[in-house]
């Protein structure tokens, strides 16, 4: 409904206006009244407009160089009379729509078209060179100079210049011209100026950001960017995410882009009065995209796998420094993936700067840090403030009245009711005056941001009107950058103001706020997004007004605590080219007013501010409220940040998407202000680069105590010292860092998890000291100390200890500090407190000395945390200051999560029942009060939920949920298995007895969440608490034998000195090993016998335990001892010792057999392991080894091989892994295998209830055929298994999973063969298919044939069941870098495949669809020109990455095409696999036609169903309702569920129009997230009539097979 236009009281016309309509008003020539152009309804009358005569036309200019020119060619510049495009951009951008680029460039063509052709009919001999419609409407052209007075006198021309030569300005010295605007204020606060001074600017390093992206089109980034990578898409593009439209949930990303300025910005940006410049300009940047944008404005998020393959490719690449500005308030463990990888990079050498968290103000104050910052390597960062600026305006507030035409109505914003309705005003006494309105009061912060009183209460007037206002001070929260001149921006006159409620863009609707101030509560939004919407509804500028939400309006009670002060510090912004003025307004003061407006339909606010604006210094230097504090949570409380660096209100480069845009502009507002440790954390990478290059020898341990020791110890505002785990050690500052000769570390060893989760012992030379948790009176503990001299002289430090007596404490609930007298402290090793140290011995070897910093709490020692500073001092050289800390107390403190101190033990499981680390116990610290269920649960590294572990509750006699005690608790023997409702039905899965099915996790390592919930008695969630930590299950062997190596894999033992022998190598992990041997077994599995074997024994002959590290047997020449005769006995010589027989020529698996021996002489473990050797040649004759003892070795039966890893690329999650021993036979260059009944009926008995993979492994050698087949009766026994089962061929780097359920409907007569065929003859096929494509390896043929006695024939699979397959390609080929084609009927076809890169360096594929035949992988170089920046783009290249998706040509995609109905139905068939079919589905669809097989397939399938007419349509556009139909049978074929963690779905708005056939496929498609509406005023919109485009069509499907599992 339109809103009718209100007729308002005060009337005001702003210059602005009058220049947009316009310009100045020109004065008339005479005093003569001229005829009115327009009648009394204000219509032009046209015939009153004469045409101006010829002479008032101004000639066209002509250069005097160009007079008297004879006939020679001259080359002039024309100048034409209609606009150029620039300024039609200009216009726009101002607000003149009807003068946009557009127009103005097609008159400019236009016009230029008129006169070539006038000059061609005068006669003149024109020739352009040149047209120009941009910056300048005009040509270039070569003329005769006699004819160009002539070429002047056509119309339009308005000059006629000559064509100069322009030269390079030689230098010269004179006034300087203005600069740009650079933000130096936070570089001089670290020192920075001073490390440029001394020449540093980090040339030739590399730094890495981890973040969201870079915009590297900026001008002050694009000559630093060198390359990156994307973890979203895996490709080399890491550019930012481009917006969309907003209301189609479409933002984009800029925080990588900020973070990245900040480091490197180099202040090139010509076309904007800002710069930025980098901390390290000279730097090389690299951008490692692992965050994306999500549905929420401003915010991006990726998964801890996304995170992790971001750091590895920086640290293969090669970055000196790489900087995380991200993170996970909420996990706490040192030991996260994230941070495991973040210590494995620095191991690596790599400087890692981490951001420490935002997190202080919005739960609890300490412990608020969380992962990766958590690492103990890292250089975790805080935030502090930096010099600023505050402004306060006078302002009078009123309100005035608007009067709504004729039968119309004002809209005013809904408000919520108050808590309590204010009091009424007093009854004035007899002939007392009453004012048509009271004037608003307004109560301000002072400059220091501290909150001052709020004024008096306002009274509701009793009538409407004009007040007449008087003046009150308020202050600035936020403003333009570089425009502080606010009493010219801002006036003095009255402006008009408009209530917008909570700012969103909802409250904006049918309200005119162009020029006028906004009146904004608090709440909902933040501060940025009320000013950036304000901003982008023309608002002139802002008042926010202190207060909350209540739903989606605010709250207008008369008071609410807290909030009726003006907002204060928390809501100072300061400057940003993104703001506009905003002022901050005390919250009784603004919810009166806005309550005022509400309750009086049509009455507005107004704004008359002061000449003058009082401007104020805040010094900063304090830290930011928000920036997450320690403890850490490793075991000693480590102090984290490690420093601090400037993060509030930092300026730096934010994407203008020129990607995108080729016209995009880079002004002003290619720039912004941000806040949080996101922003310190690169100020610091930044330092760490001009560190690095000033001490290119330096490790990333020194560069962090570099940083550390010369921090400078910072206080709040009341001159109070920051306490260690707020600021660490201090804020970082470069110039001191720069000049120290000598570094102050600590020598710790700590215990951190590999990748893997098993300890290493790593050395740690810290920043800063971590005594844990003592007990007072328990006596002292001790830290080895280092002082390194990296000078050419000898150095002597004076060493102290300062106390901190007094620190800063948690604001919520403030404890004083504890009383330092009673902890004694002291430095041992030191002489009478002086420490010398000698110069340095090169680079790389610094003088040392080594001293221990002991700390003894006395037996009266309150409880509580303390804390100091260990200070050196040499004269003329920079302090060196290390920070320490130590908890005193009994019990470890709560960190105030509700549950913490989540331990697996042992954290690696072996699930294989041999009874050892078959579980684990779960041990957890409760401290919330409320909680009365928790459940224990495993997450895979892309953070989705496997399975619920365990669980527990408690309830009363009632059966009422009762709250659990706070104290230790654990969960005990927690295993691999889970139950689980798979098929989504709602019910946990039961077998035919109803008895649950137990599910099992992959191989794997799992995210271990502790999830404790308080649920109300009504059955709702009231509080939730979680805590974090890691698990691992592995395979017993896997794990304690490692890294196994044949070198060579072949020999030929002939004596000729090369390769005569080999050399056998593992990494034996397990330590109650005592007896090793390395077997060889032929190739029909048979134990040939012991090549070599090894044992330890004592003085009593005793076996002794083999000390677990790298094992090497040397020169193993072919021999081996064993039983050749087949008596079963070793064989052995006529005194009794063993004979050494030749292995015959061909291959053998070796068998690493490492086994402890019970003194009983019983079998106490054993752990295996394979690798393969091959003989090549005749050996040579027996040999009899030298005399010794012999002890007869101990031979235990061959274990299965460690499972392969393209095996377990095709178990699936919950299945249970039995393996099955398969007797090989080799033959005709095959591996033939078979089993035994009982083994298979065994395998099965062991599966139980639960689905299971029951796996053959084969040890075909690579390019073997490797067939197993199974009789009649096996494929009986198979049947038989457990729902979800499947058989599973591994052989040569390649496997098939048979789903058993294909088997069940087979005949009692016939049997199964299982086929893995490597095809290298068919790579030139492959290659053919079309041009540009590289097959990667060898093509692979899966088969699985159904035999009979009539023969064989391929086995049928329905399209309902999905068929896995994976093979191995070399090389480490990044997910949706590469597709896959399979051959059927003689042509080549797509398949959506993932690929997993390993750590040998090859590639795992895996391919999910029903069917079989030969498959490879190839990759194709596709670069579609015209989806640059656009919103699908990584989506579109990733589907083209896998072949899925063509271009229409070999450049362009044509992402906004129409798709028809047939072009969907192939591409939905191509992506899901499904075979092409020869049957004519529908008589409209040609049975020629290029789209004929899929639409058959797609047919056949069920995905489609055709008119009711029963035709198709192929040819007819698809809309968004007949695709979600399409997708909405997908998502049921491939039993896809509604997507984790969605937000529950809204209704649309359009679902009345919805056609009945679609809804609940509209329904299906939005749960499982992969089609959705857009929103328009707060309300979602299907739009199902839409006609789709081909970039939406490819999102969809690629959604749909990451859904399903079937691509990365």
């Amino acid at each position: 409904m339109r809103t009718i236009p209100v007729l308002n009281k005060v009337v005001s016309l702003p210059l602005a206006a009058l220049l947009a309509l316009g310009g100045a008003m020109p004065l008339a020539a005479s005093a003569q009244t001229a005829p009115a152009v327009l009648s009394g309804e204000g219509v032009l009358d046209r015939s009153l407009l004469a045409p101006l005569p010829a002479s008032h036309l101004r000639p066209a200019y002509v250069s005097p160089n160009l007079k008297n020119r004879q006939d020679e060619p001259v080359r002039v510049i024309l100048t034409l009379s209609q606009q150029p495009g620039a300024v039609g951009r200009y216009a726009a951008k101002m607000g003149v729509k009807s003068m946009t680029q557009q127009s103005a460039e097609r008159a400019a063509q236009q016009e230029q078209t008129a006169l070539i052709g006038k000059a061609e009919a005068e006669g003149l001999d024109v020739q352009v060179n040149y047209q120009y419609d941009t910056v300048l409407n005009g040509m270039e052209v070569t003329v005769p100079g006699d004819q160009i007075d002539e070429l002047a006198e056509l119309p339009g021309v308005t000059g006629v210049f000559e064509n100069l030569t322009y030269y390079n300005l030689p230098d010269q010295e004179g006034e300087a011209a203005a600069e740009p605007f650079i933000d130096y204020e936070p570089l001089k606060q670290i020192g920075v100026p001073e490390a440029w001074e001394a020449g540093l600017s980090g040339k030739g390093l590399k730094v890495g950001v981890i973040d969201t992206g870079v915009d590297y089109t900026h001008p002050d980034l694009k000559d630093a960017y060198v390359g990156g990578y994307n973890a979203h898409t895996h490709s080399n593009d890491p550019y930012e995410d481009i917006p969309g439209k907003p209301e189609d949930k479409q933002y984009g990303t800029d925080h990588g882009t900020h973070v990245a300025g900040t480091i490197v910005g180099q202040a090139k940006n010509t076309t904007s009065d800002i710069q930025h410049k980098g901390i390290a300009h000279g730097a090389k940047l690299y951008a490692y995209k692992v965050l994306a944008s999500t549905d929420e404005p401003d915010r991006a998020s990726g998964t801890s796998a996304q995170v992790i393959d971001g750091i590895e490719q920086a640290v293969e690449d090669g970055m000196d420094v790489i900087n995380l500005s991200l993170g996970s308030d909420i996990d706490k463990d040192p030991n996260s993936p994230d941070a495991i990888a973040v210590n494995n990079a620095v191991l690596a050498g790599v400087v890692t700067v981490v951001a420490n968290g935002n997190a202080a103000d919005s739960g609890p104050y300490y412990y608020s840090m969380g992962s990766p910052a958590s690492s103990q390597l890292a250089i975790s960062v805080g935030a502090a403030t930096t010099v600023s600026k505050r402004f306060e305006a006078s302002v009078a507030v009123g309100t005035a009245k608007a009067e709504p035409a004729a039968g119309g109505a004002v809209q005013q914003p809904e408000a919520a009711k108050p808590e309590a309705e204010q009091p009424k005003a007093e009854v004035p006494a007899a002939g007392q005056k009453v004012a048509e309105q009271p004037e608003i009061a307004l109560a301000v912060p002072d400059a220091e941001g501290t909150q001052a009183a709020a004024a008096e209460e306002p009274v509701p007037p009793s009538s409407g009107g004009v007040a007449a206002p008087s003046s009150t001070p308020i202050g600035l929260m936020a403003w333009t950058t570089n425009q502080e001149d606010f009493a010219s921006i801002l006036g003095t006159e009255l402006l008009k103001g408009v209530y917008v409620g909570l700012g969103a863009d909802a409250d904006y609707k049918g309200k005119d706020v162009k020029d006028k101030v906004v009146l904004i509560s608090r709440g909902t939004l933040t501060f940025v997004d009320k000013i950036a919407k304000a901003k982008a509804h023309g608002a002139k500028a802002a008042v926010i007004f202190n207060g909350n939400a209540k739903g989606s309006v605010p709250d207008l009670s008369a008071s609410i605590p807290g909030r009726d002060e003006p907002i204060g510090a928390l809501g100072f912004l300061g400057d940003s080219p993104e703001y506009i003025p905003t002022f901050d307004m005390a919250g009784t003061t603004g919810r009166a007013l806005a309550k005022l407006l509400t309750e009086q339909p049509g009455t507005y606010p107004t704004f008359t501010f002061g000449e003058t604006f009082k401007s104020t210094t805040v010094a900063g230097d304090t830290m930011a409220s928000f920036s997450s504090r320690g403890p850490n949570g490793d075991p000693a409380f480590g102090i984290k940040p490690d420093v601090v660096a400037p993060g509030v209100g930092i300026l730096s480069t934010v994407p203008a998407y020129g990607k995108g845009n080729p016209a995009a502009v880079y002004d002003e507002e290619s720039y912004g202000r941000k806040n949080g440790t996101s922003m310190a954390s690169p100020h610091v990478a930044g330092l760490a680069l001009l560190l690095q290059e000033a001490h290119p020898d330096w490790t990333p341990f020194d560069i962090r105590a570099a940083l550390a020791n010369t921090a400078d110890s910072i206080k709040d505002e009341d001159n109070t010292t920051y306490d260690v785990y707020s600021q660490g050690a201090g804020r970082v500052n470069v110039a001191k860092a720069i000049q120290t000769p000598a570094l102050l570390q600590t020598v710790e060893n700590l215990k951190l998890l590999d990748t893997n989760l098993e300890e290493q012992n790593v050395v740690n030379y810290g920043s800063s000291a971590s005594f844990g948790l003592v007990k007072a009176g328990a006596g002292a503990k001790s830290v080895k100390l280092v002082l390194k001299n990296f000078s050419n002289a000898d150095l002597t430090y004076t060493a102290s200890i300062v106390k901190h007596a007094s620190v800063t404490g948690d604001p919520n609930g403030e404890v004083a500090t504890p009383d330092g007298a009673n902890i004694d402290v002291q430095l041992e090793g030191t002489d009478n407190g002086s420490l010398t140290v000698a110069k340095s011995g090169g680079a790389a070897a610094p003088g040392q000395k080594e001293f221990t910093l002991t700390l003894s709490p006395q037996a009266d020692a309150a409880d509580g945390v303390y804390e100091g500073t260990v200070v050196l001092r040499s004269e003329g050289k920079p302090d060196l200051r290390l920070p320490y800390v130590v908890h005193v107390g009994d019990e470890e403190p709560s960190n105030g999560f509700g549950v913490q101190d989540v331990t697996p033990s042992p954290r690696i499981i072996t699930p294989d029942g041999d009874g050892k680390d078959d579980t684990t116990d779960v041990s957890y610290k409760l401290t919330a009060e409320d909680v009365n269920y928790i459940e224990l649960q495993a997450y895979d590294l892309n953070d989705e939920l496997i399975a619920v572990l365990a669980s527990a509750q408690q309830r009363d006699d009632k059966g009422a949920l009762v709250a659990f005690k706070p104290g230790d608790r654990v969960f005990e023997n927690v295993g691999d298995t889970y139950i689980d409702d798979v098929d989504g039905d709602g019910e946990i899965d039961v077998d035919d007895k109803g008895q649950p099915i137990l599910y099992h996790l992959k191989k794997g390592t799992y995210r271990l969440v502790v999830d404790a919930l308080s649920i109300t008695p009504d059955n709702k969630l009231g509080a939730e608490y979680v805590a974090f930590s890691e698990f691992r299950v592995a395979d017993t062997s896997e794990l304690n034998l490692r890294n196994v190596a044949v070198t060579p894999e072949t020999i030929t033992p002939d004596g000729d000195g090369k390769n005569d022998t080999t050399d056998v190598s593992f990494d034996l992990k397990a330590a109650d090993v005592n007896y090793i041997e390395v077997l060889a077994y032929d190739d029909k599995n048979k134990l040939v016998g012991v090549l070599a074997s090894r044992q330890e024994r004592d003085e009593e002959n005793n076996l002794q335990y083999i000390k677990p590290g790298t094992i090497r047997f040397e020169d193993l020449d072919g021999t081996y001892e064993g039983d050749a005769d087949g008596d079963n006995k070793l064989d052995v010589d006529k005194d009794g010792k063993p004979i050494r027989h030749k292995l015959k020529i061909g291959t053998y698996k070796l068998v690493i057999d490492a086994i402890g021996v019970l003194p009983n002489n019983t079998l106490g473990s054993a752990y295996q392991a394979t690798a393969t050797l091959k003989v090549a040649e005749t050996p040579a004759p027996p040999v009899t080894p030298p005399s010794g003892g012999y002890v007869p070795p101990v031979v235990t039966p061959p274990a299965p091989a460690a499972l392969d890893a393209s095996a377990n690329a095709v178990v699936g999650q919950g299945q249970q892994q039995v393996r099955l021993t398969a007797a090989e036979e080799k033959k005709d260059g095959a591996s033939l295998a078979t089993v035994k009944d009982a083994d298979l009926e065994a395998a099965i008995k062991q599966a139980g209830a639960s689905p299971a993979s029951i796996i053959v492994q084969l040890a075909a050698e690579k390019g073997q055929r490797a067939q197993l087949t199974l009789t009649a009766k096996q494929t009986a026994i198979l049947a038989g298994a457990p729902s979800g089962s499947t058989l599973l061929l591994s052989s040569g780097g390649s496997s098939l999973a048979l789903p058993l359920s294909l088997v069940k409907g087979l005949s009692a007569e016939s049997g199964l063969q299982l086929v893995i065929t490597p095809q290298k003859d068919k790579a030139a096929q492959f290659g053919k298919a079309e041009s540009g494509l590289t097959v990667i390896g060898d093509p692979v043929a899966f088969e699985v044939n159904v035999t009979d006695a009539s023969g064989s024939k391929p086995l049928s699979v329905p399209f309902s069941t999905l068929v896995k397959r994976s093979f191995t390609i070399p090389g480490s080929v990044k997910p949706n870098t590469a597709g896959v084609l399979y051959e059927e009927g003689g042509k080549l076809r797509p398949a959506a495949s993932t690929l997993a890169p390993q750590d040998n360096g090859t590639t795992i594929v895996t391919v999910s669809r029903p069917g079989f035949s030969t498959y490879a992988a190839v990759k194709a170089e596709t670069q579609f020109a015209d989806i640059a920046g656009s919103w699908a783009e990584p989506k579109i290249q990733a589907l083209a990455g896998k072949l899925l998706v063509n271009g229409t040509d070999k450049t362009a995609f044509s992402p906004k095409r129409a798709v028809t109905r047939a072009e969907f139905a192939s591409l939905l068939a191509r992506a899901l696999g499904l075979s092409g079919s020869s049957k004519q589905a529908f008589p409209d669809v040609p049975q020629d036609a290029w789209y004929a097989q899929d639409v058959a397939a797609a047919y056949e399938a069920g995905l489609i169903t055709g008119t009711p007419e029963g035709r198709f349509a192929p040819d007819a556009s698809i809309t968004r309702d007949q695709l979600s139909v399409m997708l909405a049978r997908a998502i049921k074929l491939l039993n896809i569920a509604p997507a984790e963690g969605a937000p529950t779905r809204v209704a649309y708005g359009d679902e009345s129009q919805f056609p009945s056939y679609a809804a609940e496929s509209i329904a299906a498609v939005t749960d499982a997230g992969i089609l959705r509406g857009d929103t328009s005023g707060g309300v979602a919109y299907f739009r199902g009539q839409t006609v789709v485009t081909r970039d939406v069509a490819s999102v969809a499907i690629l959604q749909l097979l990451q859904q399903g599992k079937l691509t990365d």
